[in-house]
């Protein structure tokens, strides 16, 4: 059997996305984002790809201290079987679960599948102390994808396209427009600024950031007219 492997590796859909806090920042208002997937994600990836049929996978116990549990995955794709461990430690009451789904999410890394989520730009976002989560954890999905240069082109499988390497330049410019703006507008303001840029594609150069700025200012002065 042929796999399309393009289509095995492409990102995950930023809605798949899930986000939790790392480090925080000393008065807990920041923290550096860390993005991962459900293993039913990579489920559905290897059914719509591979085929339900096509891959299976399988778990053996692994020795290791008393205070952790382990687990090895073999998961096989097409005939071929690759295998990686998770862990786990036993006072959680969902020791094994957890284990299981960490060594099949490695397992498939090995595939390529959800690799791209190891190599993500580390990236400080806004943090609720409350929830303890990061907040509006989807626009946040969406700056680290600019930030890694992954483009909706991309999580949708549309055919290939050429994306420029990230440039440090367009990222602090991405970073201070989308933050000024926030911070400046807040509430149903910004909300109004989320609705109208949307998810469209990512400018790349410092002009076309020039572009997009003067294009939501036109946008915003009606809007906010009408909202009033």
């Amino acid at each position: 059997m042929t796999i399309n492997y393009p289509a095995l590796v492409r990102p995950f859909p930023p809605d798949e996305i899930e986000l939790r806090a790392g480090a925080t920042s000393k008065d807990k208002t920041r923290a550096l984002a860390l993005a991962y997937a459900d293993p039913r994600t990579y489920q559905d990836r290897l059914d719509q790809v591979v085929g339900i049929e096509q891959w299976s996978d399988d778990y053996v116990p692994v020795p290791t201290t008393a205070s952790t549990v382990a687990l090895l995955c073999r998961l096989t794709i097409a005939g071929v079987t690759k295998c990686d461990i998770g862990e786990s430690p036993a006072s959680d009451p969902n020791a094994w679960t957890v284990a299981a789904a960490q060594a099949f999410k490695r397992a498939c890394a090995k595939f390529g599948i959800g690799r791209y989520l190891y190599h993500l730009p580390q990236v400080w976002l806004p943090y609720d102390e409350r929830t303890k989560q990061i907040a509006e954890q989807q626009q946040a999905v969406l700056t680290i994808y600019r930030q890694a240069g992954i483009t909706p082109a991309m999580w949708r499988g549309v055919a290939a396209q050429v994306v420029p390497e990230p440039d440090a330049r367009v990222q602090a410019a991405e970073t201070t427009f989308w933050e000024t703006f926030k911070e400046a507008l807040g509430g149903d303001d910004w909300a109004l600024v989320v609705q109208l840029i949307g998810v469209k594609p990512y400018p790349t150069t410092i002009e076309a950031w020039r572009e997009a700025y003067r294009a939501l200012q036109g946008k915003l002065v009606p809007a906010a007219k009408q909202v009033t």
